[in-house]
């Protein structure tokens, strides 16, 4: 009779701890899956890639120039304004 008893106690404490860990996988998956999104969209922007957001305008005086290397499909600038690298 003692034999049985520590059995199912033995499979009520696993089964109590598999439900724990499940529960704490899931907040973490929860977490890591919102903060990766928004480090992300860091990553994206036209600072995060050591650019600066310039309105590029000949007819200004001195004129606005884009003197090293221009991307597109970042973030942070806005309109007509484009990412502009320094080389």
């Amino acid at each position: 009779m003692l034999k049985k008893k520590k059995d199912a106690e033995l499979s009520i404490t696993v089964i109590i701890v598999a439900i724990l860990g499940l529960i704490v996988l899931v907040v973490m998956i929860f977490i890591f899956s919102t903060e990766s999104g928004d480090a992300v969209k860091t990553l994206k922007t036209c600072a995060a890639k050591g650019g600066v957001c310039k309105t590029l305008d000949e007819a200004a005086n001195p004129p606005v120039r884009c003197d090293g290397r221009t991307i597109g499909g970042v973030e942070g600038c806005t309109g007509s304004e484009i990412c502009c690298l320094e080389i």
